[in-house]
């Protein structure tokens, strides 16, 4: 250390440098043109460096060739040049500003010295670890405050918010509110003896019927808080002042944190829910008028940046929707449904879900749920045993017994301490975990599949034993009204059914059937059985087989081939099941269907030869027959070569097939290319078949060629087949 200097630097904007190797000597001019830039560096190398930058014209700071630490009079949120400061963690280098926290001014740490040290300063710690303030062991802060209204006062409220890492005890903390003039108090509010966790709110208000989430109602209902010009709340621990918000100006100290000059709660007619607050919720940098600002009030939630237009404040749509508590011998499938009832979706993570022990209040289970978005109108099932329960998203133990049965109890969705949601069952338990009554809300337990469900789906009267009823269960999914039978509930499974081609020619011919599998619960399942209605079990047909096992979102597909056959006009469909189970027994059905149309056969011949010449006009690429795609053309093989053109309007897949060409011996071959002069290759099939496949992968727009090589006999009696097939 330099040990304790007398005057030795300046109190204005100042740089200092650690530098390596010093040549040079006190009073030489760093910047002889002063362009904030060295022209002179009598040294090898700058190790440190660190500004204060006042905010004097034309003040230059040189810490831009080693790192941005310059601290300017407000870096930190205060209001006042820092008269030092101290790397906070000890010896933490990012090459910022962030990395300094300011000393306390009244030299709090130095020998002989009290100072002044509050939250936000560094202690004077000279040849020692430096060292922050810390923090009060309870850190309770004023956060929100609605005072003014349009027409009379209300609806107005305090909330306090706890931003400390430990829960406080209330009891021995009051509110007092303060006429900023004389500094008389006119109203002080013992808290009761309640206990308030880290990161959430307590509401006083003057009327619980128009203010949301209000925990403590005290009097009068109107007018409870002065208006200011100024006024103020402080929050006291006995004689202690914890916090202090002095609107509308300064209030006689000491009820003022720095100023509350211009920090007003508007009461016009279009600003109904404004008031004050912090943002984000719990800053406190002891400055009022600059942790507080004009915001549409939450009381009970966390502040809002919206300013205007404000809503009247609610509660986040988390509803308890269904609930399954009670089966038949042992309690192994139970769950609790959750349904996203507003219009935008809700982010899980600020939610926990709570089972409460009706006989004594006490919180047998408290689940904090993951961190994902819940779309609007979609479901979150909560269960004990995801194998047993059907949509499982959240599987917690115990497996069995998770979900007391009642006499009475209670479910209940959660934001920290404050209740959002609530559901007592089989009678009524205490306040906050009831709305209306639970009695004669019954889960009966003598159906696997019978629980307690809202009917209509999401419907909330405040009134349990009116919103629920006892009904066959649906986890997942949305409820339903039917009470008796229930059915059995299982996985699921989608199943989509191909056909290709779509359509034949008369009497008929093979069609390839594609089956597509996926699996849409939230279990793995087996696929234990697949039949085809035509065709009939299609284990063993073509890459079809049975036993596969298909993870969550899981998929399997299969092709085989089928004769489709009839009369020309007339249809064939063929009805496609899988039949599967999960690994607890519970069975899925999954199902399609495809038709396939023939149509009249017919020949075209290519047209009538022109007296002076004998070939058909397709024989030469210049003459190739232009035909339409998913279409199925017929044409004689009445000599060596026919040439066909179609144009592709965007990126595909393309099939080109050649079926019924009785000659066999040949080819068909496809180029890609504008006109018969820019032909390239891009596939071909001379199998000896008489059918014939080219199959094209993302083939690109343009236009494209057929050539049908005839290498066999001709035929004139009998047509063959041209498609060209796009999905």
């Amino acid at each position: 250390t330099t040990g304790y200097l007398n005057n030795q630097i300046e109190n204005g904007t100042v740089t200092l440098l650690l530098v390596d190797v010093f040549t040079g000597t006190v009073g030489t001019d760093l910047d002889t043109d002063d362009d904030g830039v060295f022209d002179l560096t009598p040294w090898s190398r700058i190790i440190d460096a660190i500004a204060i930058d006042d905010g004097g014209s034309g003040d230059l700071t040189y810490t831009s060739v080693y790192t941005n630490a310059i601290l300017t009079r407000t870096y930190d949120g205060f209001s006042e040049i820092p008269g030092g400061a101290s790397r906070i963690p000890n010896g933490v280098n990012t090459f910022s500003a962030g990395d300094w926290v300011r000393n306390d001014p009244d030299g709090a740490g130095l020998t002989g010295f009290t100072g002044t040290p509050i939250v936000g300063e560094a202690y004077n710690t000279p040849g020692a670890e430096n060292q922050s303030v810390a923090v009060p062991m309870h850190t309770l802060v004023i956060n929100e405050i609605d005072y003014n209204q349009p027409g009379t006062d209300a609806a107005e409220f305090i909330e306090i918010y706890n931003a400390d890492s430990v829960a406080v005890e209330f009891k021995d903390y009051a509110l007092k509110l303060v006429n900023g003039t004389d500094g008389i108090v006119y109203q002080s509010i013992p808290l009761p003896d309640v206990i308030l966790s880290p990161g959430n709110y307590f509401v006083v208000c003057g009327n619980p019927a128009l203010v949301l989430n209000c925990d403590l109602d005290v009097s009068p209902d109107t007018d409870l808080i002065q208006n200011g010009a100024p006024d103020a709340v402080a929050l006291m621990l006995g004689n202690q002042m914890v916090d202090s918000l002095s609107y509308e100006g300064d209030s006689l100290s000491p009820y003022t944190e720095g100023t509350g000059t211009g920090l007003q709660d508007p009461s016009d007619t279009d600003d109904d829910y404004q008031g004050l607050s912090r943002i984000p919720d719990g800053q406190d940098t002891q400055q009022n008028n600059s942790d507080f600002a004009v915001h549409c009030v939450t009381p009970g939630l966390a502040n809002d940046t919206a300013v205007a237009p404000c809503t009247p404040p609610e509660n986040p749509p988390l509803l308890i929707n269904e609930i399954d508590y009670d089966q038949p011998g042992g309690d192994t499938a139970e769950f609790v449904e959750l349904f996203n009832a507003g219009d935008t979706p809700l982010d899980l993570s600020i939610f926990s879900l709570r089972l409460i022990n009706g006989a004594n209040d006490a919180i047998y289970q408290n689940f904090a749920l993951p961190s994902l978005t819940l779309a609007a109108g979609d479901y979150f099932v909560v269960c004990g045993d995801a194998a047993l329960t059907v949509n499982c998203d959240l599987d917690v133990s115990p497996d069995a017994d998770l979900i007391q049965n009642g006499a009475p109890d209670a479910a209940a969705v959660m934001i920290g301490d404050r209740v959002i949601d609530a559901v007592s069952y089989e009678g009524d338990t205490a306040v906050p975990y009831l709305e209306g009554s639970g009695v004669g809300l019954i889960d009966t337990g003598v159906s696997d599949y019978m629980g307690i469900s809202r009917w209509p789906n999401g419907m909330d009267t405040a009134v349990n034993n009116v919103d629920f009823s006892p009904r066959c269960i649906t986890p997942g999914e949305a409820n339903t009204s039917q009470t008796e039978p229930c059915p059995e509930l299982g996985p699921t499974a989608v199943l989509h059914l191909q056909a290709n081609p779509t359509s034949v020619l008369e009497p008929g011919g093979p069609v390839i059937f594609t089956v597509y599998i996926t699996n849409t619960s939230t279990v793995t399942i087996t696929i234990n059985n697949l039949v085809d209605d035509m065709a009939s079990d299609l284990n063993g047909q073509g890459t079809c087989s049975t036993g596969q096992v298909l993870a969550v979102n899981g998929s399997y597909t299969c092709h085989y081939t089928d004769e489709v056959n009839g009369a020309a006009g007339q249809s064939v469909t063929h009805l496609v099941t899988a039949v599967g189970q999960d690994a607890a027994g519970h069975t899925l059905n999954a199902s399609q269907s495809v038709t396939v149309t023939i149509n009249k056969r017919y020949q075209l011949f290519l047209p009538a030869i022109r007296h002076d010449r004998s070939d058909e006009p397709n024989n030469i690429c210049s003459e190739a027959y232009s035909i339409k795609t998913d279409q199925t053309y017929s044409f004689l093989a009445n000599d060596d070569k026919d040439w066909y053109q179609f144009d592709l309007p965007t990126k595909t897949n393309v099939t080109i097939r050649l079926t019924n060409f009785l000659p066999m011996d040949g080819q068909i071959v496809v180029y890609s290319g504008s006109n018969c002069s820019t032909l390239s290759t891009v596939g071909n099939d001379g199998s000896n078949s008489t059918t014939k496949t080219v199959n094209l992968v993302d083939a690109p727009p343009g236009g494209y060629y057929i050539l049908i090589i005839n290498e066999g006999t001709t035929n004139i009696t009998t047509p063959y087949q041209l498609l060209v097939d796009t999905p």
